[in-house]
C-alpha cells in the first residue's frame, strides 16, 4: 500500500490506496479474492478498461467507512471511475 498521503491526495483520508496495478493484476485479484469467474464481463469493468489511457492508474482502495474496497481508475490524481466487484457465494 502507498503512504497515507496518496489516499489523502485522492480525497480518501479514511482509506488506503495500493500501488498502481495493471488490468491483468486487477482481474486476477478479483477472480481470486471475490471468486468472481468473469469480472471482465462486468459493465463497470468494461467501461473502466475502455476509458483507461496511457498515464492512468488502476488502484485498489480499502476504506474504513462505506464500501470496504473498490478498484479506481485514477487520472491526474482524480478518481474517474470505480469498479466494485460483486461477491459470489
Amino acid at each position: 500500500m502507498e503512504p497515507p498521503s496518496v489516499a489523502q491526495g485522492l480525497g480518501l483520508s479514511d482509506c488506503q490506496v495500493s500501488i498502481p496495478l495493471s488490468q491483468g493484476e486487477v482481474l486476477g485479484l478479483v477472480k481470486k479474492w471475490d471468486n468472481h469467474p468473469n469480472p471482465e464481463q462486468s459493465e463497470e469493468w468494461i467501461e473502466m478498461a475502455a476509458r483507461q489511457r496511457p498515464g492512468d492508474q488502476l488502484r485498489m482502495v480499502t476504506c474504513k467507512a462505506g464500501p470496504p474496497y473498490f478498484y479506481a481508475l485514477v487520472r491526474e490524481n482524480v478518481i474517474l471511475l470505480r469498479f466494485h466487484p460483486v461477491l459470489l457465494d
